[in-house]
């Protein structure tokens, strides 16, 4: 095999076991590379079987898994569907094929976050690759991105609307279903084992040695390289990113562009997947500009995962450059056409039908460059919300008022959360309060203890009524080290629980937060009434706004607030369809129409235009008080809006 070869076969039904295994015991260095996998398990699993990879799992298992428990509905799955998917993966029989030489296998993405049953099963499956060292190289993508931005900011795997948004995906569920079925299983009391942290672990695992920005293989000779990107994209693309990272380009010779591409993946992965920066390279404004149509972008990593015009002025992706042969692979878009030296190996494989066209390329690899950097250990199955030592007993000091605050709290959060079972957790929406990360409640399976804790702190309620403080590592608590409440005040999570109560008190805000602050609000302040001065100062605030040309059409921007109140952050956006301004939380949307600011309840996210209620009704939601609150913080100071 002396270049890249394209291998396909019309047809295939991903329901049922390969009806050929690929012989590739002949072949050294051999680099075996699927197109998208849309988030379906069988497309990987399909694959690995076919090439003859994974050896020991029969026709009668594969198609038993593939017809029935994959067919399930989420809401179906059982654990016992879950623990047989692990056990087709590691019985005594399954394994991947000792007998080839260096032949491994690669993805050009969407293995995550799409329209596949659940992130899990693909995550296990390739966690058996990591493993092995059969999986070398996943290229980063527009769809796998998204579950991976929520975990680097430890939020839930929850799909949006189309729309930018920090605290959601932008995908919408019919495009990324396997993430938020993931985010069900988390959710439910009948997979006990199946936790955050256990999932934020197998990323972890996983992505760490083996995502890149994009890819490369190598000829013996070291004459012809090829490129693997998840969108179509070229040395332009290289060479941006390379700037971007203050990397040296350099493309004398395909060993010079392959140690330039390397490079930049180390950087990417010591920089930002190690150090959870990747959403940084991807802003959700300019991946929305893209996922709403054929547009071009100044933003080379956007390029990378989301691009699909393929103008040479754009593109540049040259057969022959500086004397070397360069060829040229990509999935996202089943529309751009294969040319001698660009393949595209997109497919709708387990996409939107079981019966479609199966593709994979070969290349050789006889010089890679960059080696795997493997991760031995298996992915620690821990449940922060488990703890396994009783935590020892801490006097509080009576005088510390921000202390005597946080005991009332958790207690009170306790009586509200009454209904939790030892080992239980529950994930508390962000609330706006300043927390970092969407803290959760739990009870201890084994100390019984009621605690509170985001990924840096824990905080369990002894049964003397004191607390408890624990350090987490990497959202891994650490029972050996119990530390003082001094040493952790100014925290994140403390500090932003401390100072919303100490507001409350104050009567400075006004919150009605669920769950856990609801019932404290108003238990120390009434609900303040709605005023036509405060109509007014919503509505001079958003026309003052509307003058701006920001936010563009379709575009809408969480503001940037603390302690204001809403139950969500809230976005400050303009209609695509009839250019108005409007600020909106998860349920209501304040629209400014003309002279007025028009109100509409919103139902699963989605606005009702159908039913404008009046301000009266409208004004008692939290929304309110918070458009408030900010506009006041805005004239004061206090807070920036950054658009």
């Amino acid at each position: 095999m002396s270049e890249a070869q394209l291998h396909q076969e019309s047809k295939v039904n991903i329901l049922e076991f390969p009806s050929k295994i690929e012989d590739h015991q002949h072949h050294e260095n051999l680099a075996i590379t699927m197109g998208d996998a849309h988030g379906n398990v069988l497309s990987i699993l399909h694959s690995l079987i076919r090439e003859g990879l994974l050896l020991g799992i029969t026709k009668e298992e594969y198609e038993y898994f593939a017809k029935t428990i994959y067919q399930k509905e989420i809401d179906e799955l059982t654990e016992e569907d879950i623990s047989a998917f692990q056990a087709l993966l590691h019985n005594d029989k399954s394994h991947f094929n000792p007998s080839l030489k260096n032949v491994f296998f690669q993805m050009v993405g969407d293995e995550a976050g799409d329209r596949g049953k659940c992130d899990l099963f693909v995550w296990l499956l390739m966690e058996k690759m990591v493993d092995a060292k059969i999986l070398k190289n996943v290229s980063i993508s527009n769809h796998t991105i998204e579950p991976l931005k929520l975990y680097e900011r430890g939020l839930n795997f929850q799909c949006g609307y189309g729309f930018p948004s920090e605290e959601q995906s932008l995908l919408m569920y019919e495009h990324a279903c396997s993430m938020q079925n993931l985010q069900v299983l988390i959710d439910s009391e009948n997979f006990p084992n199946i936790t955050r942290p256990y999932v934020d672990n197998l990323i972890k695992k996983i992505y760490e040695p083996t995502l890149r920005l994009f890819f490369y293989n190598l000829n013996e000779k070291g004459d012809e390289i090829t490129f693997f990107s998840h969108a179509g994209v070229g040395l332009e693309t290289i060479e941006e990113e390379a700037l971007k990272f203050n990397v040296p380009f350099k493309d004398g010779s395909a060993k010079e562009l392959a140690q330039t591409i390397d490079n930049i993946n180390k950087h990417f992965t010591e920089n930002y997947v190690e150090q959870k920066r990747m959403h940084e390279l991807f802003p959700a404004e300019e991946m929305s500009r893209l996922y709403s149509g054929y547009v071009k972008t100044d933003n080379p990593f956007v390029r990378s995962i989301w691009n699909r015009i393929y103008d040479e002025n754009y593109i540049k992706r040259p057969a022959i450059h500086n004397g070397f042969k360069i060829n040229y692979a990509h999935g996202h878009d089943s529309g751009s056409p294969n040319l001698e030296h660009c393949f595209n190996i997109d497919n709708s494989f387990g996409k939107m039908r079981n019966i479609a066209d199966y593709k994979v390329l070969y290349t050789l690899n006889n010089q890679p460059v960059l080696e795997l950097k493997a991760k031995d250990e298996e992915a620690a199955k821990v449940d922060v919300c488990v703890p396994q030592v009783s935590a020892p007993k801490l006097s509080t000091n009576a005088h510390n008022k921000d202390l005597d605050i946080l005991i009332k709290f958790i207690s009170r959060a306790k009586n509200k959360y009454a209904h939790l079972k030892r080992g239980k957790c529950m994930e508390i929406k962000k609330e706006r309060i300043g927390s970092q990360y969407n803290f959760q409640v739990g009870v201890g399976s084994t100390s019984g203890l009621f605690y509170i804790s985001n990924r840096n702190i824990h905080v369990a309620l002894e049964e003397n009524g004191t607390l408890s403080f624990y350090k987490k590592h990497e959202g891994i608590v650490d029972y050996k080290n119990k530390v003082n409440y001094e040493e952790v005040a100014d925290e994140n999570l403390l500090s932003s629980i401390v100072s919303q109560l100490k507001s409350l008190q104050a009567a400075k805000t006004q919150t009605t937060t669920k769950p856990i602050l609801n019932q404290f609000a108003h238990e120390i302040q009434p609900v303040i009434d709605p005023t036509i001065e405060s109509l007014n100062q919503v509505k001079a605030f958003m026309q003052k706004v509307a003058q701006s040309k920001n936010p563009l059409p379709g575009v809408c921007i969480p503001m940037q607030a603390d302690s204001v109140g809403a139950q969500y952050d809230f976005q400050l956006g303009r209609s695509r369809y009839n250019n108005t301004l409007y600020i909106a939380n998860r349920y209501f949307h304040a629209a400014l129409e003309g002279d007025n600011v028009v109100f509409y309840p919103k139902v699963d996210g989605k606005v009702n235009h159908e039913q404008p209620l009046p301000a009266k009704d409208a004004l008692q939601d939290n929304l309110f008080h918070s458009i408030v609150q900010f506009q006041q913080q805005l004239q004061n100071n206090k807070v920036t809006m950054t658009m």
